[in-house]
């Protein structure tokens, strides 16, 4: 075998090799554009409970921020006290936030791109007091895009039950 000879071998053996991997790991998956209209809902307080009571001058205020029951990251949040003073902080990754406080009363602004700010009025916060607050912050009313993928075509029936569940999610 020359030396030519042997390099189109290799072409040859190596390009059959990639074309069985690539057949045979090949999954297909058929995508789906769907676009519904949502007509909104209204941002909420889930839960705004006192936790417990420490020894101390500061009140502590923790909580988490949600969307349509998914944790919302990167949620400012600023906390204006009765002298017109303002703190804030963001929320993690997970949507979890805390902040240390003077004890005051509080307005609170929860703010987050594509959403209406949602405000809290007139929160009395006491020394030691430790304050859980969990919202929701709701969904702007608008159209929605999705691009999903199924293993299998879905029949109308499928497709207009699916519009369904995300128009009123």
């Amino acid at each position: 075998m020359t030396k030519n000879h042997l390099i189109y071998f290799l072409i040859l053996v190596t390009t059959f090799a990639y074309g069985q991997v690539s057949k045979k790991d090949s999954i297909k998956e058929y995508e789906y554009k769907i676009c519904v209209y949502k007509k909104g809902r209204a941002g909420q307080i889930i839960k705004n409970q006192t936790i417990g009571i420490g020894d101390t001058t500061i009140a502590f205020v923790s909580g988490q921020v949600f969307e349509t029951k998914e944790a919302v990251p990167f949620v400012n949040i600023s906390f204006t006290n009765s002298s017109g003073q303002k703190v804030g902080t963001i929320t993690d990754n997970d949507g979890y936030y805390k902040i240390n406080l003077k004890k005051d009363i509080y307005d609170i602004s929860y703010q987050y791109l594509g959403n209406k700010e949602f405000n809290i009025k007139k929160i009395k916060l006491g020394s030691g007091q430790m304050q859980e607050i969990i919202i929701d912050l709701g969904i702007a009313p608008g159209y929605y895009n999705y691009l999903l993928s199924f293993k299998k075509p879905l029949s109308d029936k499928e497709l207009k039950k699916l519009e369904k569940k995300l128009s009123d999610e």
